[in-house]
């Protein structure tokens, strides 16, 4: 297993953090990340070779879905490009987050054919790779300068403590609090299962990633994951056990928490705190105008939710939907919008049906559930791994849910009774 995690580790660290491959041998990262589009589109292409390869009634919902979205946006893109509205990155991104990364869907049919010792050492080497950012975040919110993890693209901005919020390389510091929560969730419920020490060691780092990149969105969606879990316990001893660890824990932070500021940033009684809740309310109070102002024809796809360009036309940065709606116009952006909420309450829905105590169910619950909540106030899911994780977490889950039972005109025949 060992000669397999040192194989995937340089592999998934890539995935994550390309700029540590730049730093060292000098390529442009626009081409290594150009490369990891390309490699996450022929993985999407072939898993779904692999699906209209195999009779599952139960994804046709799913199909149709991610056809109407590669359509309809694959046609509005290529008209915007060669209109010269958007620039080739934008055109890439968008192509990527509306064309392909649905169809990282049917990973499952792929992923599935791998050895469970593939598998466990995957999530090993993922997990290694995640603590190399952890030790990243940690050099940026230190201030510590190495030339390993230098990365001017992104801004390191200052918290209300003058502390650096961290990226960890992996994007803005929204993207790594999601990365982060991510990780605390693989590794939380699967230690939940068989408890391990690796497991542990990732679930505490990422506790901190989620801290160290003051996102409250994912610190609330981490304390959630935490508390329905207590909940959920079988017995009512062990749920009041459970709900007097967190009081205790609760008492005993919150001293900490205060003293650091948290408490203050939840609250949002710091002018920094104040300034992004007032960002954000100005995206709704906004809205209106907006949508009216591009009804049909928006400021091209990728404008919003993908790169920043020379053309400067990107205003939205904090709110998923809403910057769909105005890359591609309020009503071809609304049918893409429905596809996307369509797919997510389908795969939610037969999540909470299946009766299993996969940790990847509870993994595929909570990714569903922030990437609604979470939308409506972020861009975390516009991040070209983040949505690629989200749809590959859940296509492994319903690949491996029994396909559905599909009724026929054989069941409405009468039976005939033997003489």
């Amino acid at each position: 297993m060992s000669k397999r995690v040192l194989i995937l580790f340089p592999v998934l660290l890539f995935v994550l953090i390309r700029q540590i491959y730049t730093n060292l041998t000098g390529i442009n990262r626009d081409l290594l990340t150009a490369a990891l589009i390309s490699s996450l589109a022929v993985f999407a292409l072939v898993s779904f070779e692999l699906r209209i390869r195999r009779v599952r009634h139960d994804f046709l919902i799913l199909d149709v879905l991610n056809l109407v979205q590669f359509h309809l946006a694959g046609v509005a893109v290529y008209l915007y490009f060669i209109a010269g509205r958007i620039g080739s990155n934008q055109a890439i991104a968008a192509g990527y987050y509306n064309c392909i990364a649905p169809f990282l869907m049917y990973s499952g049919f792929l992923l599935r054919q791998f050895s469970s010792l593939t598998k466990r050492a995957a999530l090993v080497a993922l997990g290694c790779a995640y603590l190399v950012t952890s030790c990243v975040a940690i050099c940026e919110s230190l201030g510590i300068e190495f030339w390993l993890f230098q990365y001017d693209r992104w801004l390191l901005q200052k918290n209300y403590l003058g502390i650096a919020r961290a990226s960890g390389l992996y994007g803005t510091q929204i993207d790594y609090g999601f990365l982060s929560f991510l990780a605390f969730t693989i590794a939380f419920y699967c230690n939940a299962r068989r408890r391990h020490w690796f497991t542990v060691l990732v679930m505490v780092c990422a506790a901190v990633g989620v801290l160290l990149s003051m996102s409250r969105i994912w610190l609330a969606a981490l304390l959630v994951i935490v508390f329905a879990h207590a909940v959920r316990a079988q017995s009512l001893k062990n749920k009041l056990k459970a709900g007097l660890i967190i009081v205790i824990m609760g008492a005993l932070l919150y001293g900490v928490a205060d003293r650091v500021g948290l408490i203050g940033m939840l609250q949002a009684t710091d002018e920094i705190t104040q300034g992004s809740n007032e960002g954000h309310w100005a995206y709704y109070r906004d809205a209106p105008r907006w949508l009216s102002q591009y009804m049909f024809v928006g400021t091209g796809p990728g404008t919003q939710n993908g790169p920043d360009d020379v053309r400067d036309v990107k205003f939205i940065t904090d709110f998923l939907w809403l910057g769909t709606l105005v890359e591609f116009g309020a009503f071809p952006g609304i049918v893409l919008v429905l596809c996307r909420l369509t797919t997510i309450l389908v795969i939610l829905s037969r999540s909470y049906r299946a009766r299993s105590e996969d940790p990847l169910r509870a993994i595929t619950i909570a990714l569903c559930i922030t990437f609604v909540a979470a939308s409506f106030f972020d861009s975390a899911y516009a991040h070209l791994v983040s949505i690629a994780a989200f749809y590959i977490t859940c296509g492994l889950f319903l690949e491996s849910l029994p396909p559905h039972r599909v009724v026929t005109r054989a069941d409405y025949r009468p039976q005939v009774q033997p003489a």
